[in-house]
């Protein structure tokens, strides 16, 4: 089992709307993000970049991200004698590029459907349901949200193959959605 540990990112908002990580150097989507083992490490660096580049990387643009990877795991046998179908631990690296990767690609499905970028990264703790029980199939989705500059409403009724199960925790004090054949696309939610 690998330890987990906090780093820290140095994430940049291009005029674009890109999010980009800062890999010592310059800014970028591709490759690794460098990483900061203390928040004040990463917030003097930040600093510094803001004075060299006032224009650029204005405090709106330029953020420190939180986030957390599993530490490299440390293989105590000899690695000829590894049990077959086990894989080294990726590691940090691996972990901070697959985590820049998802913000934009999250990013850019919200620039699809909603004609804008993303202001900040929200942190959400729910907790995950462990054991509950399946209510029935949700028949729709009801929501209100801002698209193109302009507040709407929309309804979604899943289409009877890609009807996902609606739960309920043990306690009845979260819900969730599991399953179903549907994405969200530029278009909202569309069924598979």
């Amino acid at each position: 089992m690998s330890k987990v540990s906090r780093l820290w990112i140095i994430v940049f908002r291009a005029k674009s709307g890109a999010l980009m990580s800062y890999q010592g150097r310059k800014f970028s989507n591709k490759g690794r993000a460098l990483r900061f083992s203390t928040v004040d490490h990463a917030m003097r660096v930040a600093r510094g970049l803001r004075r060299k580049f006032p224009d650029a990387l204005t405090k709106g643009t330029l953020f420190i991200e939180k986030m957390r990877a599993p530490n490299l795991a440390v293989l105590k046998t000899n690695p000829r004698k590894r049990a077959k179908g086990y894989k080294k631990n990726p590691g940090f690296r691996s972990a901070v590029d697959a985590y820049a990767r998802e913000l934009d690609e999250a990013d850019e499905r919200l620039a699809g459907f909603s004609g804008r970028t993303s202001k900040e990264i929200l942190k959400v703790q729910a907790p995950q349901i462990r054991a509950g029980l399946v209510v029935g199939k949700l028949l729709g989705v009801m929501y209100s949200t801002k698209r193109d500059g302009v507040r709407e409403n929309y309804k979604h009724e899943f289409a009877k193959n890609s009807q996902p199960l609606l739960i309920a925790s043990h306690d009845g004090k979260q819900i969730g959605i599991v399953g179903g054949q549907y994405r969200f696309t530029d278009a909202g939610i569309e069924d598979e």
